[in-house]
């Protein structure tokens, strides 16, 4: 009985402050899914250039018998 005894105590102690650690999470989720979109937007509006470059890596590494 003693361990259930001191997760409830723990829950007590912990429960007021839960709300603030809730808000803090949400904050974090928002900045995450911000940074999220603009790495997005940003891979959408530089895709081509993106691909042409690894395209050109790779075209470079194959002609100099490296890694090909």
């Amino acid at each position: 009985m003693k361990p259930a005894l001191g997760s409830t105590r723990h829950l007590l102690v912990i429960g007021p402050g839960s709300k603030q650690s809730g808000q803090g999470l949400v904050e974090y989720a928002l900045i995450l899914a911000l940074v999220v979109l603009v790495v997005i937007v940003a891979l959408v509006a530089t895709g081509g250039q993106v691909q042409n470059l690894y395209s050109d890596i790779i075209t470079t590494m194959c002609n100099n018998h490296v890694g090909c």
